[in-house]
């Protein structure tokens, strides 16, 4: 049997549940080993990676090129990686020399959820596939920023924001999701919603039962 119960916190950091492997040269014959990069030039070599691609799938795009902007309407499927974002509406902001994708303002029934990577841009929009240990969340607005992988989640007086962890959700004024860090933050007004184990309400009244005494 379980309970619901719901809790009003004042202030929640909650860290949820990211590697990345360096490989180094070996030796062989008449060789010497090539030397462990140092952790800056590691973080520059990762730095300098191209960024993953963002996918789109919609029924309206219109790219207006003297505001380096793109409006993206009807049912709209954006994802980068491991985050699909699923909305009605999208208006993202270019790069005007890349034409990246520099922030992405998603509104209307949005919804997110870390998935399965896509292998490839297939043409038929991917069907969701969520990651194992999936992050959820729902809101009215979500304004991510694909350079540092920040995702922050608003919403009205009447909708709050919620993001779901496993069987529990977080209701909160402002959710801001750090990527990088792996690390949810959840500020103003917080609620937290959670399924706990309850323990039995008819203990048994007799005493533990003891051993029989040899003979």
């Amino acid at each position: 049997m379980t309970r619901r119960v719901a809790a009003v916190l004042a202030a929640v950091g909650l860290a949820l549940p990211m590697a990345r492997a360096l490989h180094a040269g070996q030796a062989g014959p008449g060789r010497k080993a090539a030397p462990a990069k140092p952790p800056a030039a590691a973080d520059k070599a990762a730095a300098e990676k191209p960024p993953q691609p963002i996918h789109v799938w919609a029924d309206r795009i219109r790219y207006l090129q003297h505001k380096n902007l793109a409006l993206i309407n009807g049912t709209v499927t954006v994802i980068k990686g491991d985050l699909r974002i699923d909305c009605d509406d999208v208006e993202a902001t270019l790069d005007p020399e890349t034409r990246r994708f520099t922030r992405i303002t998603a509104t209307g029934n949005v919804r997110i959820a870390t998935v399965v990577p896509i292998a490839r841009r297939t043409t038929p929009r991917p069907p969701l596939k969520l990651a194992p240990n999936p992050k959820r969340a729902a809101c009215a607005k979500a304004e991510y920023d694909p350079e540092s992988e920040m995702v922050v989640l608003t919403g009205t007086a009447r909708t709050r924001p919620v993001a779901y962890v496993g069987s529990d959700a977080v209701r909160a004024d402002l959710i801001t999701y750090d990527r990088r860090k792996n690390l949810v933050l959840f500020e103003g007004n917080v609620w937290l919603q959670a399924i706990v184990p309850e323990r039995s309400a008819t203990p048994s009244l007799l005493p533990p039962s003891r051993p029989a005494p040899k003979k």
